[in-house]
């Protein structure tokens, strides 16, 4: 799949986050959640020096309140807030499994980053977007993977007066990210994914909008739409089949046969012969003739002069003669 790798995540986490080299991997004895969060699929993330699961950001707008909760061992822990510069702007502190309100009143639109802190050590972390923009995506829910596909980007300010810096649609498989810049303007943009570009599988598909400003090396994620599923179709291939070249044909030859004489007035032609099996051939067809008359040209009768006649009588005769002789005796 000739996808764009991120490795680390090339969406709004790692933007949010930013990246250290040989990290360690976070044990993960606790867990963040919020009804603010919004799904993504899982991926490796580092903040400050350390690796991290993230399967899911927290949004929202600037003023709004937000619920985090946590789960965790039965010890003590505190609750950081963190701006795109590392700053820490908020923070609780307590034991146990527990639920926190965050207002986000004067909150710039950006990236945060909300973590769990134990024995010096970050536990825990999810993304935090306070949104400067509503974006939506309209994208299509099936596709091949031998068709190009558009998606729709709608972007709308929502409490910044700023013109998005850059707009992207992500396609991501969980494992790899396609980014596709977006092109357009007056809050409507388009990005166009060419054919053959993904494989066929399951996707997930959110619009991204970016600012002005870098936050850890890249454009600070200022808003994100909800993520919808596209399903890609294998490409078909159709056989073509290629005639194979053959050998001339030799005719078979034929045998003309001789029509023998029926009764049903047909008259056979002769064929023409010479020397001695022409000779052979006459002889033949004179004794065939002697014994089978021909009945194409003769008409029935009960009693003939010609010399065939006296022959038979000649032989009739001999015969009484015979017998009546053989009698008197």
């Amino acid at each position: 799949m000739r996808l764009r790798s991120t490795l680390v995540g090339a969406f709004v986490a790692m933007a949010v986050l930013g990246v250290t080299l040989t990290p360690a991997v976070a044990t993960n004895h606790f867990q963040i959640t919020s009804e603010n969060s919004q799904p993504v699929p899982e991926r490796s993330v580092e903040f400050q020096g350390t690796t991290y699961q993230v399967d899911s950001f927290i949004v929202a707008d600037t003023g709004e309140e937000i619920n985090v909760s946590v789960s965790g061992p039965d010890e003590a822990y505190r609750v950081y807030v963190y701006n795109s510069d590392e700053q820490l702007v908020d923070s609780r502190a307590t034991l146990g499994n527990d639920t926190f309100t965050f207002d986000l009143d004067g909150y710039e639109p950006g990236s945060y980053a909300v973590t769990v802190y134990q024995a010096e050590d970050h536990e825990a972390i999810v993304p935090l977007v306070v949104e400067g923009y509503n974006v939506s995506i309209d994208a299509p829910a099936e596709v091949g993977a031998d068709e190009g596909m558009s998606i729709q980007v709608d972007v709308e300010r929502n409490g910044t007066d700023e013109s998005p810096d850059a707009v992207s649609a992500v396609v991501s498989s969980g494992e790899e990210d396609l980014v596709v810049d977006a092109t357009g303007s007056d809050g409507e943009y388009t990005a166009d994914v060419e054919a053959e570009r993904l494989e066929g599988g399951n996707y997930t598909v959110y619009g991204l909008v970016q600012g002005d400003e870098e936050v850890f090396g890249r454009n600070e994620v200022r808003g994100v739409s909800d993520s919808v599923s596209l399903s890609v179709r294998n490409a078909t291939t159709t056989a073509t089949r290629t005639a194979t070249p053959t050998g001339t044909a030799e005719p078979t030859p034929t045998v003309t046969a001789t029509a023998t004489p029926s009764d049903a007035d047909e008259t056979a032609t002769p064929t023409e012969a010479t020397g001695p099996a022409a000779t052979e051939t006459e002889a033949a067809e004179a004794e065939e003739s002697a014994i089978t008359p021909n009945m194409e040209n003769q008409s029935e009768t009960t009693s003939g002069s010609g010399p065939g006649f006296s022959v038979v009588l000649t032989v009739v005769a001999a015969g009484l003669a015979v017998v009546l002789w053989r009698h008197r005796d």
